[in-house]
């Protein structure tokens, strides 16, 4: 039996905006090309340097040039120059111009909405070997949007973009077969594609508690424990490596034994390098981690920090969690006053 997509996907296709894919943007960080700014080659080139370079022909620029108009990058926002310029780079089958053709189709930016239109676009460039746009189609195929719903044919598109190294195709891949989503269910196909948009085979031996022992000091105060973790981050690493949503993602698996055994350890160090790139779903999972325990020293202040991060980005499941690491916290307080008061009193 087919099941929903996961709350994963629809996290990914819901945050999807003007300066993203159909279902990748800016606010997803590392998932996909961030396509807001100018490729990074030309991203020192001014406006009207742009401008002269596009107006040569070269498809690029085109490209680049669009993307400004679309962010405000130097220029005053503008759909309709955006699609202008976009246009001139699709004509010469530049395919990350024909997927944000597409984008701007799908939701009616400096066009009017057709998701007709949208696909193809999207499928123009999926067929030119384009990841973005292989997801763009394939999110369209899993949604229904602007043609008949085939979670199959989502796989499919999915898998091509996984294929080239994209992380998020290896992500909606991945969330498919945890789901038996277009294909059948299986935990083990699942923790795979999620390992390889996380990086996985990179840090497999890492464990959270190495790092907190490396950047714990004695003594130290609830008001320090930023920069300790800023330390930690740095000696360790961890923003270098794959995906958060498929990084969390691996925690869980680890944390449930899905697809694998049971391994706390494991699952604390995926909550933690999710956690240290502000995703707030693995901050949370990370203060339960250290809250109980398992997988990282038992610290309430360190799990009250996390929380309190995940709460500051609006993530719901977390306000509960600060609330009982409050209270634990004032218990241990209270606890630790009784005893210093036993040893005065000695």
């Amino acid at each position: 039996m087919k099941k929903s997509i996961p709350l994963i996907v629809l996290t990914i296709c819901i945050l999807s905006s003007a300066t993203g894919s159909a279902a990748a943007d800016n606010s997803l960080g590392d998932f996909g090309p961030n396509y807001a700014n100018a490729d990074p080659k030309n991203s020192n080139l001014t406006i009207d340097q742009l401008t002269a370079a596009a107006s040569k022909g070269k498809a690029q620029m085109q490209y680049e040039l669009g993307m400004r108009y679309i962010s405000g990058n130097g220029v005053p926002q503008n759909y309709q120059d955006a699609i202008r310029w976009l246009r001139k780079a699709a004509d010469q089958r530049c395919a990350p111009a024909l997927n944000r053709l597409g984008v701007c189709y799908e939701k009616g930016l400096g066009v009017p909405k057709n998701p007709k239109t949208a696909v193809s676009f999207y499928r123009k460039a999926a067929n030119l070997g384009d990841a973005d746009g292989q997801i763009s189609l394939g999110t369209c195929y899993l949604n229904g949007v602007g043609l008949k719903k085939n979670p199959s044919q989502a796989v499919l598109w999915f898998r091509k973009a996984a294929n080239q190294g994209s992380m998020m195709g290896q992500t909606l891949l991945a969330a498919c077969y945890e789901n038996g989503t277009g294909v059948p269910q299986s935990d083990k196909d699942a923790l795979s594609w999620y390992g390889l948009a996380a990086n996985r085979f990179a840090a497999e031996k890492y464990s959270v508690k190495d790092v907190w022992a490396e950047g714990k000091n004695p003594g130290e105060k609830e008001n320090a424990l930023q920069r300790r973790w800023e330390n930690i981050i740095e000696k360790s690493k961890i923003h270098n490596f794959g995906s958060p949503l498929a990084q969390n993602k691996l925690g869980e698996f680890y944390f449930e034994g899905k697809g694998t055994a049971k391994n706390p350890d494991q699952a604390a160090f995926w909550f933690f390098a999710a956690a240290t790139k502000g995703f707030p779903p693995a901050q949370n999972k990370l203060g339960e981690c250290f809250l109980s325990g398992q997988g990282a020293p038992k610290d309430c202040q360190t799990a009250i920090f996390w929380f309190r991060k995940a709460v500051e980005q609006g993530y719901g499941p977390a306000k509960a969690n600060l609330e009982t690491a409050l209270s634990e916290a004032a218990k241990e307080a209270e606890r630790e006053a009784a005893k210093e008061a036993e040893r005065e009193a000695a």
